[in-house]
């Protein structure tokens, strides 16, 4: 953190004579830039390399950016820019492609290279291009083992041609036409970086004679005190030592051009050069720009960041570093060792981790809390039950002592029950006989089923004979003209039975039907169907022979009557079942 507490990035161009540096700072989530600054290290007095990292930390923590994350620039003639059209693959697959051209680049050198690379977007000459950037792991080394001796954090390493172009598509990518031949020049005191974009694509980079030093050198020999600042190229005559730097530069320039022109399968090699632009410290010599388009025969531009809203090319390099170190460029092209990758892939994600860590740990207390609200109702359902339950056993004997005093109450009136439900059947089997009868015919026998067959003469006709139909407790039934019985249930004491069982009961009349000059079976089944009038009863039906047999003592009283009436009329004697509506069986009988 900086003085103020704010997150500061730096980008540093180091020069052998001259340092920049691009000063961001965060504001939310983006940077933008604070400030410019510039050391003279001849003024400083700076002699050695040695001492240059700890002049520099010095210098910044005189400017309260001590703890600033700085992006150091490696020049370009330390590094390899190419770029290459693969096939179509991402992820690892691509990764691997790309260490094997690394290693092409690398040719015979036994010395680990650091590599990194970009896809970019494809054109119609080549459709899935790839940036790729190398150097010697020596050169970072060195560079790392310099600033550990110093209290400043370095976040990443980068190319200056690398930086350059970034720069250039920030402030102009939206200005360079599909068609369009860009040569970017950046001019410094070491080295002259040439890099050539064709459809957007850094198709060609080449690192041509230092300009700065050379134009130095020649200003001395020109005359005593002359400087670069002083200097005019214009008014520089052709045999003068300025003019024949700037002559040496134009034909490293036309030869770099040349030489990306005859590259084999080149499909730019016919397009003219649109224009140049230009960045670097060598960018202020006066007149260098206007010479340039003379001899070029091009438009001449320069570019860079604006400092107090002036152009100020000679920070374009230093402002691509400070994007770098702000991870907010198009081409993040990182010469790092593959720890420090793998650390800040890390930082990257940690966010990430952390928004899982929190999604999980809100999740798992949604479901936690989900299940404690439902264990609660299940526990709150079981407590409502376990009171239902013990309601229950509490009742249980309450029910059972009532069940015990209802069967001992319906014991007690079912011999009253049975007893009416009889008198009231018997007067109705009397109501209907007495108009189903015939006036010659004549009733000998009316009684319930129980009666008949209880009044068998022996045990063994009772055997042979058909089974009760009607059971009940015990009780006494009595015929019209039958003989008193007494039946006992054979169920026991089974209780709420007695009654229903009693209202199943059928009666039994018997007598003697006189058959006229018609047909006696007529007489019997006018009796029959005079009994069924009666809306009670229904399914009358003859008692078998099978059945009746045993009770022979009913009709024994009238043989001698009958002797006699045979004389003068035929009768015949017949047994009727006479059943109730709710007997069902005796529909079936019929």
């Amino acid at each position: 953190m900086g003085i103020h507490g704010k997150s500061y990035r730096i980008g540093l161009e180091i020069g052998s004579t001259v340092i920049r540096a691009a000063v961001l700072s965060q504001q939310g989530r983006e940077f933008s830039v604070r400030s410019y600054l510039t050391l003279n290290l001849e003024d400083e007095g700076v002699l050695s390399e040695e001492s240059v990292e700890q002049t520099i930390a010095q210098w910044l923590a005189q400017q309260g950016l001590g703890t600033a994350r700085l992006a150091i620039g490696i020049p370009q003639y330390m590094a390899t820019m190419v770029l290459k059209n693969l096939p179509p693959c991402t992820g690892r697959k691509l990764q691997k492609m790309v260490e094997i051209e690394t290693s092409q680049l690398a040719g015979l050198s036994d010395e680990p290279f650091l590599w990194d690379y970009c896809p970019m977007k494809g054109t119609e000459a080549q459709e899935h291009p790839v940036l790729i950037g190398c150097c010697r792991w020596g050169i970072v080394e060195q560079q790392i083992a310099q600033w550990q001796s110093t209290e400043m954090t370095v976040a990443d390493f980068a190319m200056n041609g690398i930086a350059m172009l970034n720069v250039f598509l920030k402030i102009h990518g939206r200005d360079v036409g599909k068609d369009d031949v860009t040569i970017l020049l950046n001019l410094e005191q070491e080295a002259v970086t040439l890099m050539i974009l064709a459809d957007g694509l850094p198709v060609y980079c080449s690192c041509l004679l230092p300009l700065g030093e050379r134009l130095e050198q020649a200003c001395r020999q020109k005359r005593v005190g002359a400087t670069l600042k002083t200097v005019n190229v214009l008014d520089e005559p052709a045999d003068s030592p300025v003019s024949m730097v700037l002559e040496a530069l134009d034909n490293d320039i036309q030869e770099a051009v040349g030489n990306w022109r005859d590259q084999e399968g080149n499909p730019f090699a016919q397009r003219p050069v649109d224009r140049i632009a230009i960045c670097g410290g060598c960018c202020k010599v006066h007149g260098l720009v206007e010479w340039l388009e003379r001899r070029l025969e091009c438009p001449i531009s320069q570019f860079g960041p604006k400092v107090e809203g002036v152009v100020s090319p000679e920070y374009a390099v230093a402002y691509g570093l400070g994007l770098q170190a702000a991870e907010d460029v198009a081409l993040p092209i990182s010469l790092v060792p593959p720890e420090w990758r793998w650390w800040r892939t890390r930082q990257k994600r940690w966010p990430w981790l952390a928004a899982a860590v929190l999604i999980l740990v809100f999740a798992m207390s949604c479901g936690q809390g989900l299940w404690f609200g439902r264990l609660r109702e299940e526990r709150r359902q079981l407590e409502a039950r376990e009171q239902v339950l013990a309601e229950c056993s509490r009742l249980i004997p309450e029910i059972q002592k009532s069940q015990k005093t209802l069967a001992r109450l319906e014991s007690e009136m079912s011999p009253l029950v049975s007893a009416t439900l009889t008198n009231q059947r018997l007067l109705t089997v009397l109501s209907a006989a007495e108009h189903a009868v015939g006036p010659k015919d004549f009733l000998v026998y009316l009684g319930d089923a129980e009666s008949f067959h209880l009044g068998k003469k022996t045990n063994e006709q009772q055997e042979s004979a058909a089974p009760v139909r009607s059971r009940g407790t015990r009780r006494e039934s009595m015929g019209i003209f039958g003989k008193k019985g007494v039946q006992t249930d054979g169920a026991g004491d089974k209780p709420s039975s007695e009654i229903s069982q009693i209202s199943e009961g059928e009666f039994i009349a018997a007598g003697y039907a006189a058959g006229g000059s018609g047909n006696i079976y007529d007489s019997i089944r006018k009796i029959i169907e005079g009994l069924e009038q009666e809306p009670d009863i229904a399914g009358c039906d003859i008692v078998s022979g099978t059945e009746s047999a045993g009770r022979e003592d009913i009709y024994a009283l009238w043989l001698p009557y009958l002797e006699k009436k045979q004389l003068q009329e035929k009768f015949m004697r017949f047994c009727i079942r006479v059943p109730f509506v709710n007997e069902t069986s005796g529909e079936g009988r019929r």
